[in-house]
């Protein structure tokens, strides 16, 4: 608690850090295509951590190679779920 997150606009390379650094990764929907290639290429040592969000369950891929994974911080958020 009361980290800071410094944030801006997307620019120029859309790469992943070289960096030791944790790193964190935030998408929605297919967006997270860039950054699934991202989290397989980062080194197994770096703690990560994935905040995914999807409107319908039905809408999740790559779920069960994310859980697969077992150096991040798994984070699904399902935004529209059926109410029975």
């Amino acid at each position: 608690m009361g980290d800071v997150l410094v944030y801006g606009l997307v620019s120029g390379n859309f790469t992943l850090s070289e960096s030791v650094a944790q790193k964190v990764f935030i998408a929605t929907g297919t967006g997270l295509s860039p950054i699934y290639a991202m989290i397989k290429a980062a080194p197994r040592e770096i703690k990560k951590a994935l905040y995914f969000s999807v409107s319908f369950k039905e809408d999740l891929f790559y779920f069960q190679e994310l859980q697969a994974f077992t150096d991040i911080d798994l984070h699904i958020h399902i935004t529209r779920e059926s109410v029975p």
